[in-house]
C-alpha cells in the first residue's frame, strides 16, 4: 500500500515509504552537499505554507538556519538555509547541536533535506568514505545481508552452512567496521571542538 501510495504522489515527501535497491556509498552521496553543522533557528516559510495547503504534495515549506562547521563535500557558505517538509518524510534537527548534514540543492542557494537523505545510509559509513575512501552498500538487500549475516549470525555461528561467510569476508567486514567507526568518531569528535569554539549565539 506505502508503495502505491508513493508511487501515485511522487516527490520526495514520499520517498522513504520504499526501500531503494543497494547502491555503494560513493554512488549515494554523488552530487549532494555534505557537511558537519548546527541548526540556530527553524523558520516557516508563509507563501510555501499556503500553498501546500491548496496542494499537499508540494515541498517544502520551512527551513532550518545552519551554521557551517567543517564541509566535508560541495560548496556551502558560512551559514545556509536548509529546506525540509513537515511530511512524515521530513525531517527536523535540535537546535544548538553539531551533527552531519546530508543535502541536495534546492533553487540557487539553499539545500534540501528529508529522511531518504538524512537516514537511508549511515552516517559513519558517509563519513568515513568522504575522508578515507572506505565505499560500501549505502542501503538495501546487500547492506543488510553483510551486516546481519556476515557479522552477525554467519561470522559466529558453530555451525557451518551455505550462507556462511568464509573467515576472510568476516575479517575484511569487521575491518571495515571498526576503521569506519573510529573514522567517524574522530570526526564528530573533530566537529564538536570546532562547534565549541564558534557558539551559534555569537552569530
Amino acid at each position: 500500500m506505502a508503495l502505491i501510495f508513493a508511487l501515485s504522489f511522487g516527490g520526495k515527501s514520499f520517498a522513504c515509504d520504499w526501500m531503494p535497491k543497494s547502491i555503494k556509498i560513493s554512488a549515494f552521496v554523488d552530487g549532494k552537499t555534505i557537511f558537519w553543522g548546527r541548526t540556530t533557528e527553524v523558520k516557516w516559510d508563509r507563501e510555501a505554507g499556503l500553498k501546500k495547503e491548496e496542494m499537499p504534495t508540494l515541498k517544502p515549506d520551512f527551513y532550518h538556519i545552519v551554521e557551517i562547521i567543517k564541509p566535508l563535500q560541495g560548496k556551502a557558505g558560512k551559514t545556509v538555509k536548509v529546506w525540509s517538509d513537515t511530511s512524515s518524510c521530513g525531517t527536523q534537527f535540535s537546535i544548538g547541536a553539531v551533527r552531519l548534514f546530508v543535502t541536495e540543492t534546492h533553487g540557487k542557494r539553499d539545500f534540501y533535506t528529508d529522511q531518504f537523505l538524512s537516514n537511508r545510509a549511515r552516517s559513519d559509513s558517509i563519513v568515513a568514505f568522504l575522508e578515507e575512501g572506505l565505499d560500501w552498500a549505502a542501503f538495501g538487500t546487500e547492506r543488510d545481508k553483510m551486516l546481519n549475516e556476515i557479522i552477525g549470525k554467519d561470522c559466529f555461528s558453530i555451525e557451518s552452512s551455505e550462507k556462511s561467510a568464509s573467515p576472510e569476508e568476516c575479517k575484511a567486514m569487521e575491518a571495515y567496521q571498526n576503521s569506519r567507526q573510529e573514522i567517524y568518531d574522530r570526526e564528530y569528535d573533530a566537529a564538536q571542538t570546532l562547534g565549541a569554539h564558534k557558539p551559534w549565539w555569537k552569530f
